[in-house]
């Protein structure tokens, strides 16, 4: 439901394919992305580099930041990693699904 939930939402967004909870959020677009979709004054999504992994991930994580979403990822760590662990990026995706999506 959540990965579901994800591909409707980024599946406009040039550069960012949502296959899993792992290597589709690598470089950090599709963060940028979830983030723009909710709140486009944060990220200028059509400025950022796939190439630029550090950059787009702190530049989410910082953003997501200060919106109030507690930062549960490392930049270090998603870089280091050839194939980020999926449960620690599916529960920071939860995170941001829950900030935007509040219950009633």
């Amino acid at each position: 439901m959540l990965l579901e939930w994800c591909k409707i939402r980024l599946n406009s967004y040039e550069g960012v394919h949502i296959q899993n909870f792992h290597r589709s959020w690598r470089n950090g677009l599709a963060f940028c992305a979830l983030l723009h979709y909710h709140a486009p004054q944060t990220i200028a999504f059509d400025q950022l580099d796939p190439d630029n992994i550090e950059y787009n991930l702190q530049l989410a994580f910082d953003e997501a930041e200060k919106l109030g979403i507690a930062s549960l990822l490392d930049v270090c760590d998603m870089v280091s990693m050839e194939t980020p662990e999926w449960h620690s990026v599916m529960t920071y995706v939860s995170s941001i699904y829950n900030h935007f999506n509040p219950k009633v």
